[in-house]
């Protein structure tokens, strides 16, 4: 997996904004989840608990990693 801080420092600050503010969702947003994969962001895509359609989530490392970058902007 791409080395996150790495990845983070390149990102423009729109993306940074965007991803931090959808670091708790369950599922993300289809636009979310086109500007994760445009930068290479990881994410998982998976299936709905009902079947009926996909889900993007980020993976736990991911979510951690958001979590704390949303801690700072706080701080």
């Amino acid at each position: 997996m791409t080395d996150l801080h790495t990845l983070w420092n390149t990102l423009p600050a729109a993306d940074r904004t965007l991803f931090v503010e959808h670091a708790d969702s369950p599922d993300l947003p289809a636009h979310v989840a086109q500007r994760a994969q445009a930068v290479r962001m990881p994410i998982v895509i998976g299936v709905t608990q009902d079947k009926s359609g996909a889900s993007v989530t980020w993976p736990g490392v991911v979510r951690e990693f958001l979590q704390r970058q949303a801690a700072e902007r706080e701080a």
